[in-house]
C-alpha cells in the first residue's frame, strides 16, 4: 500500500479545488503589484507549509509529552481515527459530504487573535512579508488541514517529526494549486473540473482509508497470505 507521505501528498493534491476555493484570493494577493510572482509565492508557500508542519509536530508531541508510552497507547484508536478522516476526505473529494469541512470550526478562535497580525501584512510588498504572511495565514481555519493533522498523528511512526514531516508532504502536494492560482487559476481550475481528477483522488483516498483501519486491516490481510 501508499507509504504515508506519499498518501499525504496525494491529499494535498486532491484538494487543489478546496485550495483554490479557500486560499485562492490570498496568494493573488501575494502576487498582486510585483515582477517578482514566483519569488513572493514560494517564500508565502515555504511560510505557509512550515506552519502546517508546527501544528502537527506540536499536537503530537502533546501527545507523547512526558510518558514515552502514551504514543504507543493510543496508537490504534489514532490510526482508526485517521483511516476515518481519509475516507471522509475521500467523501468529499467525490461531493458526498462537506462533514469533514466542519473542523474548520475548531480554529476560528486562534485565528480571531490572529487575524489583525495578519492583517498588517498587507501589502505584501517584500520577500520578507510574503514569508511571515505565509506563517501567518498557515494558521487559517481549513477543514482540509485540520484533517490532514487529525489523520498525521494515526499515520505518523516517529512522534513528533514524522507528525512535521507528513504535513510537509502534504503541503508539498497543495504546491501546484497554490503556486498556480497566482498566475494562472483560472485555466488549472478548468483543468481540474473537466478532468475530474478529484474523483479519482477521492476514491484512492476512501480505499486507503479503509485499509488503514486496524481492525478492517486484520480482517483482510490475512487473505493475502
Amino acid at each position: 500500500m501508499l507509504d504515508s507521505h506519499v498518501t499525504a501528498f496525494l491529499i494535498g493534491l486532491a484538494g487543489a479545488g478546496h485550495c483554490l476555493g479557500m486560499c485562492g484570493g490570498i496568494s493573488s494577493l501575494v502576487a498582486l503589484g510585483t515582477n517578482a510572482k514566483l519569488l513572493y509565492l514560494a517564500l508565502y508557500n515555504v511560510g505557509r507549509i512550515l506552519s502546517y508542519a508546527v501544528v502537527a509536530g506540536l499536537l503530537a508531541w502533546l501527545i507523547n509529552i512526558g510518558q514515552e508510552s502514551i504514543y504507543i497507547d493510543v496508537m490504534t484508536p489514532l490510526r482508526t481515527l485517521s483511516g476515518v478522516i481519509l475516507i471522509l476526505t475521500g467523501l468529499y473529494l467525490l461531493n458526498i459530504t462537506h462533514l469533514i469541512i466542519h473542523v474548520e470550526k475548531s480554529g476560528k478562535w486562534l485565528w480571531s487573535l490572529l487575524a489583525p497580525l495578519a492583517k498588517k501584512m498587507l501589502p505584501i510588498n517584500s520577500p520578507s512579508k510574503s514569508f511571515i504572511a505565509g506563517l501567518i495565514w498557515g494558521w487559517l481555519p481549513c477543514g482540509l488541514v485540520y484533517s490532514t493533522v487529525l489523520w498525521s498523528l494515526g499515520a505518523a511512526t516517529h512522534g513528533a517529526l514524522s507528525s512535521a514531516t507528513l504535513l510537509v508532504a502534504f503541503g508539498i502536494g497543495t504546491l501546484p494549486a497554490m503556486l498556480l492560482t497566482g498566475v494562472a487559476a483560472k485555466e488549472f481550475k478548468s483543468l481540474w473540473q473537466r478532468y475530474r481528477v478529484n474523483y479519482a483522488f477521492g476514491m484512492l483516498l476512501i480505499i486507503y482509508g479503509c485499509w488503514s483501519i486496524p481492525l478492517i486491516q486484520n480482517q483482510i490481510s490475512p487473505l493475502f497470505h
